[in-house]
């Protein structure tokens, strides 16, 4: 799944620009995206607690090669804008992951199985901005005859490629959930049988403990700074040293090297000797340095070396915050949590790129990194505030998993 998202996202904005998209306009793009999901998350979620895991994650992975079609043969920003609302609406199959992972664990080793899922996507990271760079550049076309094979009539096509390799990729995760994935929530048509898909009581629910509240802020306030900063990160690397997609694409894979390595090897051995409290706080204060210093660095090697704190920092937070919220919700109630959860980072991911891309566009480059900090400023001293919080209550080394 991450693996054709990842083709899919380093290409989107020259795709856009093909067609004379601003950096305002590819910041809407990017967000109409995460519009679709806000809305449609908690819907799949409550569809999961009620119906089960299995045949929401069926439907959203077969509707994401729909999605990914529609992007191969886009031939106008319109187009393109239609494949990824319908991505959005589609896009719940890593809501439902977690739900199948806080199902089939306990409290005391969530973050660890959480990282390691994480490892997943970002593995799905890694290879799928290499091939996008692969797959998206004229030039390995028209040199093709040089390997004994004449690909150049594919040159012209070069951007439409990576959307139907995106889709024919979901097809196959399509058949291998068919096959192979069971059914994981035991309480599915028991518990949940007589609620309605989506309430409202339900999330009012979610939303009146204080706790959840504070996280689910932590989360919103991370993903505006994160979601500004990959909405114009290729537009950064092209301004500043005339990268286009090739380059740019390997850069995001070494997004996904490094949140592969720390949510796959550090994530648990981090958690067991510290606290996913104060490894919250560790989190966002790297991504507040990070983003500070990242669009004023002189060369590709500062930047390697401040996205490498970001994503540092970017590799702890998820999955901590993710467990610490299914800790903190009702056994019944983790399908539509999560959903809340991650409606929640989707608003955050619609005013992200939205405020990058426009001040991008209209302030100089420098700001949506400046204004990114300061978003990432605002969650380290919310995280400050929730780990007081629980010294306080006396539940802090409770909180270990």
């Amino acid at each position: 799944d991450i693996l054709g998202f990842g083709i899919i996202i380093p290409l989107l904005p020259f795709y856009a620009q093909k067609f004379g998209s601003s950096a305002g306009t590819i910041g809407l793009l990017m967000a109409s995206n995460a519009v679709a999901q806000f809305l449609f998350n908690p819907v799949w979620g409550r569809f999961s607690d009620r119906f089960g895991r299995r045949p929401v994650m069926l439907i959203t992975v077969f509707g994401s090669a729909i999605a990914y079609a529609v992007f191969g043969f886009s031939d106008s920003v319109f187009l393109l804008f239609v494949s990824r609302i319908l991505s959005g609406i589609t896009g719940a199959t890593i809501g439902v992951a977690q739900s199948y992972i806080a199902d089939l664990t306990t409290k005391e080793n969530r973050s660890k199985v959480l990282g390691q899922l994480g490892a997943a996507f970002a593995m799905g990271f890694v290879f799928g901005p290499a091939l996008s760079g692969f797959l998206a550049s004229p030039k390995m076309y028209l040199n093709s005859v040089n390997y004994g094979i004449d690909l150049r009539f594919l040159a012209e096509y070069s951007y439409s490629i990576p959307g139907y390799v995106s889709a024919t990729l979901a097809i196959i995760n399509g058949i291998m959930v068919y096959l192979f994935l069971v059914e994981s929530n035991s309480s599915v048509k028991v518990e949940h049988k007589d609620r309605k898909a989506f309430d409202w009581d339900a999330f009012s629910l979610v939303m009146k403990n204080k706790e959840m509240i504070m996280l689910i802020g932590i989360q919103f306030i991370s993903t505006v700074s994160l979601s500004n900063l990959f909405a114009t990160f290729a537009l950064l690397l092209q301004v500043k040293f005339n990268y286009g997609i090739s380059e740019s694409s390997f850069m995001f894979a070494y997004f996904g090297i490094c949140s592969a390595v720390i949510q796959g090897f550090l994530v648990g051995k981090l958690v067991k000797k510290y606290n996913e409290i104060r490894l919250l706080v560790l989190s966002t204060a790297l991504l507040t340095v990070g983003m500070f210093m990242i669009s004023y660095m002189p060369n590709i090697y500062g930047i390697l070396v401040t996205a490498t704190i970001i994503f540092f920092g970017n590799g702890i937070i998820n999955p901590c915050l993710t467990s610490l919220i299914t800790q903190r919700a009702h056994e019944s109630q983790t399908g539509i949590t999560l959903g809340v959860s991650q409606s929640v980072g989707s608003l955050g991911r619609i005013f992200g790129p939205l405020w990058g891309g426009f001040i991008f566009q209209f302030a100089g480059y420098n700001y949506p990194y400046i204004t990114g900090g300061i978003f990432a400023l605002i969650s380290m001293f919310m995280s400050l505030k929730f780990l007081d919080n629980m010294k306080k209550s006396g539940n802090l080394d409770v909180i270990k998993s």
